[in-house]
């Protein structure tokens, strides 16, 4: 099939059009700003010039945009999307709902909830991983290390409010962090009271309503975009904290990461942040522990930071998640917490028992690579 991959800087886009080459495609890439998810007259009208000048069969993204969805029915070609995002709005947009989508989503509960709207094109697709190019590299080696944000200045819309005029909220917000097995955000959702004007008057300052062609309710543009934002801020202080404490003497912990202002409590263990494709498998590679903590809008699905890391050959622990549990035997390919007390307890564990640590990131290794192919999972979504 000869198909269009629209790039819009998504790490992996080198990466799918090697994929789809290796399948026996031939890809035709097209790179242009998106101003507006489905109001770009400029991006429409190159993107149908090109995709007829080139009698493309197909078109695809990572990620979900409408316009390109717009088009593909225009042009009446099927629109491949592979989801790594979570929360990701575009989703609920009204083109959603169209023939000419095929639509791969990582997150199941995701799925569930866009298939009780009646977005028929959407289906459960986990991620895909290829081997990263690894090597012993001594400026990375470590005892632990953390890889990601600490969202610190980044759209942190929570701090915008006063916590005394959304006790409710706040209240639900501390009990959600490092609760897995109850849902008190969404019992706070269910009757918001007057705190609701709060957060609707927040959503209009900083424009995060999407626009009228969206079907979110605003207590879902809430949640995704403000209080599972918050409670990840939360999570991730709380953890990394507690990992400086207790093994912060001792072992060489570092956290890479780009977010501006991180606690003070953390600086001493702050490193720069690392290439996608260069360093951050080296960081994996050569970590004795490599911790993640995901993002709460992530419900159930596999975030691409434990493949990435278990395809390293790197030892995982993460927060436990429903689909990890599912895909992998924890203890024997990775090791999950339910708490910040049991991830440290495990960090200690597996610290001080090197070969048992090893021998379970050779066979997450192996898991993945056998489970989580990138090539076979593309496969599955071309073939939808």
């Amino acid at each position: 099939m000869k198909l269009l991959l629209y790039q819009w800087g998504a790490n992996n886009e080198a990466q799918l059009a090697e994929s789809l080459r290796r399948l026996g495609h031939e890809v035709i890439p097209f790179a242009h700003e998106c101003r507006h998810y489905t109001k770009d007259l400029e991006l429409s009208m190159a993107l149908i010039g090109k995709l007829t000048g080139a009698h493309a069969e197909g078109l695809i993204s990572w990620n979900y945009f409408p316009i390109l969805s717009l088009v593909a029915r225009t042009v009446q070609i099927p629109y491949y999307s592979w989801v790594y995002d979570c929360p990701h709005f575009t989703l609920y947009s009204a083109p959603v709902m169209q023939s000419v989508n095929r639509i791969g989503i990582f997150d199941e509960e995701m799925v569930g909830e866009l298939q009780a709207k009646r977005a028929a094109a959407v289906f459960h697709l986990p991620l895909g991983v290829s081997p990263f190019q690894t090597r012993k590299a001594g400026e990375y080696a470590c005892d632990l290390s953390f890889v990601g944000s600490l969202y610190t200045g980044e759209y942190d819309y929570y701090s915008l409010l006063k916590k005394e005029d959304i006790p409710k909220a706040e209240e639900a917000v501390s009990r959600q962090v490092f609760c897995y097995d109850a849902d008190p955000l969404g019992e706070y959702l269910q009757e918001p009271g007057e705190e609701l004007s709060c957060f609707r008057r927040l959503l209009r300052e900083q424009q995060l309503y999407p626009g009228e062609e969206y079907f979110m309710t605003d207590e879902e543009i809430i949640r995704a975009a403000i209080l599972e934002k918050e409670v990840t801020i939360r999570e991730r202080r709380k953890l990394l904290s507690a990992f400086a404490h207790r093994f912060g003497k001792e072992r060489d912990f570092r956290i890479h990461t780009a977010s501006k202002n991180p606690p003070g409590e953390l600086l001493p263990y702050v490193k720069p942040p690392v290439d996608y494709h260069t360093r951050m498998p080296l960081v994996f590679y050569n970590s004795k522990v490599n911790l993640n903590i995901t993002l709460r809008s992530i419900h159930t699905g596999i975030p691409l930071r434990v493949l990435d890391i278990l395809s390293c050959g790197g030892f995982v622990l993460s927060n436990d998640q429903e689909e990890l549990r599912e895909y992998f035997k924890e203890g024997e390919e990775l090791a999950l917490f339910s708490s910040p007390e049991e991830a440290l307890e495990k960090a200690a564990f597996y610290l001080a028992h090197d070969a048992q640590r090893e021998r379970i990131a050779g066979k997450g290794q192996q898991a993945v690579r056998e489970r989580f192919d990138f090539d076979t999972q593309l496969g599955k979504l071309l073939s939808r």
